[in-house]
Parts: structure tokens; C-alpha cells; sequence
């Protein structure tokens, strides 16, 4: 079935039927195109490693997140994993939860 039309699956994932037979070839790998290049910076690297922005910040910032994050460790992480079916062969996928904000139940999108 190699080379067949792919049937969508949830989340939007593309697969190949046989996933066994897509694990078996070798992987290929995307490549620029000539002449294209990473990230662009405004500034010589010597001036953005000094670089320091103006910053507006109310006054009480740093007691703000000292607060928070005082607040923060005072609460259980209660991380849960649950396992979740991938449809994937090769590894195993898990949906996690966790505490966050005042201990409040936290999952990642």
C-alpha cells in the first residue's frame, strides 16, 4: 500500500496505512533552499549580546512573582498520566496534567 491515498486521522495527522511498512523506510529529510538562511537579527551580534530593552514594569514586579512562585511551591505538582491512544507503534503517548496557578488543574495544549 505503499504510495496509496492516506486517510486523515484525529487531530489532523496524515498516516499511511501500514505504519510498520512507513516506520521501514528511510527517513527524508527537508532542506533549504540554496541561499536561505536561519533567523535575521536587527544588530551585530556584539551589540544584541548587550543588548538590554527599555522596560515598563509596575513597581511591584519582583514582589509580584516572588509572591507567585513563593505560592507556587507551597502546592503539590499532582501530575497525572494517563495513557492515551496514538494509534502510534513506536512510542508510548500519555495526556498529562499537572497543578498549576493556585493550584489549580493545568494540561498542556
Amino acid at each position: 500500500m505503499i504510495g496509496s491515498a492516506c486517510a486523515p486521522c484525529p487531530g489532523g495527522v496524515r498516516s499511511t496505512p501500514d505504519r510498520r511498512l512507513r516506520a521501514s523506510r528511510p527517513r527524508r529529510h527537508r532542506t533549504s533552499p540554496p541561499g536561505a538562511r536561519m533567523v535575521l537579527f536587527d544588530l551585530p551580534l556584539d551589540e544584541l549580546r548587550g543588548y538590554r530593552p527599555a522596560r515598563d514594569e509596575p513597581s511591584d514586579f519582583d514582589a509580584f512573582w516572588k509572591r507567585t512562585l513563593d505560592e507556587a511551591a507551597g502546592h503539590d505538582l499532582a501530575a497525572e498520566f494517563r495513557p492515551h491512544d496514538a494509534s502510534l507503534t513506536e512510542v508510548q503517548v500519555y495526556d498529562a496534567s499537572f497543578a498549576g496557578w493556585d493550584g489549580r488543574s493545568a494540561r498542556p495544549a
